[in-house]
């Protein structure tokens, strides 16, 4: 039997046959109306990230599955609002929904019966959602519980009655923010603020892209954990870090690789040039080069017409006095 198909046979007033048989056996009848959405997906609970919010069902008489579903939709959505720094997640698992309400049956450790069907859904805490109407034309009667996963205690509750056409998170809202204070507070978290001293360079945390420099500070687990930053025409920058509940700063410097360096080199040249204007021609080097070059060779040609005293090709050259 599929999870799918238990569920709406209990959102379909089939909680009693539910609790008496095993979950395999339950049969669900026809759908009063084949055209409604079906029953919003549970969205499974990232497997690194904190403990969601886990929403259990607890179908009462004279539902319809269109009633089921819009407060179910609607519960979820408005939740989402509320609950801080955690998921949101269906159980539509029919399995788990029995077991909830066969644990009101027993006589003794009810609580921490239902407190340990929301751990093993995996939540930080459960809400119980009770829905049924007094007869097939009544209000539909909505009561939340927030349970306690480790003793099942109850944390807060609330409840309210919507015409079946009036169902929505907005209808929801005052109800659902009455249970905020029951609700598990949002987990600790630090957060890295990577600083970089060049636009665009790409920064990722633990291998997971963040964005183009500058970004704003990253929320993760207090730990250790991974920055690295990445740009063309700069070398590589990674680093370790540990991060606590304060927060930590990472200051990213990055160095140019040798092509942009001299990339950067040509383009200071360009600027000191277009600043300063261009060198009189007494200020180049090749024209200091080429005096130099003269020079020299005077010189040699003073020293070779010289020649010496006894030369007598040559002719006497005045000593240099000191």
């Amino acid at each position: 039997m599929k999870a799918r198909t238990l569920f709406f046979a209990l959102a379909l007033g089939a909680a009693s046959s539910v609790s008496a048989q095993p979950a395999a056996e339950v049969e669900a009848p026809p759908p009063e109306q084949p055209d409604v959405a079906p029953a919003p997906p549970a969205a499974p609970a990232t497997p690194d990230g904190p403990a969601p919010v886990v929403v259990i069902p607890v179908p009462g008489a004279n539902l319809t599955e269109a009633i089921a579903n819009a407060t179910l939709t609607a519960t979820t959505t408005q939740l989402g609002t509320v609950v801080r720094g955690r998921g949101v997640r269906l159980v539509a698992d029919g399995a788990v929904v029995a077991a909830t309400m066969a644990c009101a049956q027993q006589e003794e450790g009810a609580a921490a019966c239902r407190g340990a069907q929301v751990a093993a859904a995996g939540g930080a805490s459960g809400v119980l959602v009770n829905v049924s109407r007094a007869s097939a034309d009544a209000p539909v009667s909505i009561r939340y519980e927030v349970i306690d996963s480790v003793t099942g205690d109850p944390r807060a509750s609330a409840a309210t009655e919507l015409p079946a056409d009036g169902i929505s998170a907005a209808a929801l809202q005052d109800t659902i923010a009455q249970l905020a204070p029951g609700l598990p507070a949002p987990p600790a978290r630090g957060s890295i603020l990577v600083a970089v001293n060049v636009d665009g360079a790409m920064v990722a945390v633990d291998g997971q892209m963040v964005g183009e420099s500058p970004v704003a500070p990253v929320e993760v687990p207090p730990g250790s954990h991974t920055v690295s930053v990445n740009r063309a025409g700069f070398q590589p920058y990674s680093r370790s870090v540990e991060v606590t509940l304060d927060g930590v700063r990472v200051n990213a410097d990055l160095q140019p690789d040798e092509e942009e360096m001299a990339r950067l080199a040509d383009l200071e040249d360009e600027a000191r040039e277009q600043a300063e204007g261009p060198k009189p021609w007494y200020k180049r080097w090749y024209v200091w080069a080429a005096a130099g070059a003269v020079l020299v060779g005077a010189s040699v040609a003073v020293g070779v017409a010289a020649g010496g005293a006894d030369d007598p090709q040559g002719f006497n050259v005045p000593p240099i006095l000191p």
